[in-house]
């Protein structure tokens, strides 16, 4: 799996909470295509992130502890709840995935591809980079929290 995390007390711990219940789940923004795992409501999943050029756009696949996609190609879109109304699945997460733009700019994530810069006798190659983790944060959003939501809370 590229760009693997288990989840630990450390990763747990540096999870920031944002309100009630709802929780930032940590994100790569170094790679086009990563993978992490993560505890939701109890039970561990998979989460697959891939840059597609084509689309210029983030998509998600997620999977149950098993690797067994529960739900694949979710749109990774700002503000919008991620896989909530098309899924059915008993063993998709309880809560809700929402991507968040930090920035307020309502954009949804990109990939910026490296590139090499040149320099008289030099080369110096720039690392790609992501958006996802670092201006677009993805939260968990408890059953809990959307009623707290519900409620005008």
């Amino acid at each position: 799996m590229q760009g693997s995390i288990r989840p630990s007390t450390e990763s747990a711990e540096s999870a920031r909470h944002w309100g009630f219940n709802m929780v930032e789940i940590p994100l790569r923004s170094d790679l086009p295509h990563f993978t992490i795992v993560v505890e939701l409501d109890g039970a561990i999943y998979r989460l697959e992130f891939r840059w597609n050029t084509r689309e210029a756009a983030y998509y998600m696949n997620i999977y149950d502890a098993d690797e067994v996609i529960i739900q694949g190609s979710l749109k990774c879109v700002v503000g919008w709840p991620i896989g909530v109304l098309q899924c059915t699945d008993p063993r998709r997460p309880a809560g809700m995935l929402v991507f968040v733009d930090s920035a307020n700019s309502e954009r949804d994530p990109v990939w910026i591809d490296g590139k090499d810069l040149y320099n008289l006798d030099t080369v110096t190659r720039v690392p790609g980079y992501g958006e996802l983790g670092d201006r677009v944060r993805l939260q968990y959003w408890t059953l809990a929290d959307m009623q707290v939501v519900a409620d005008g809370g």
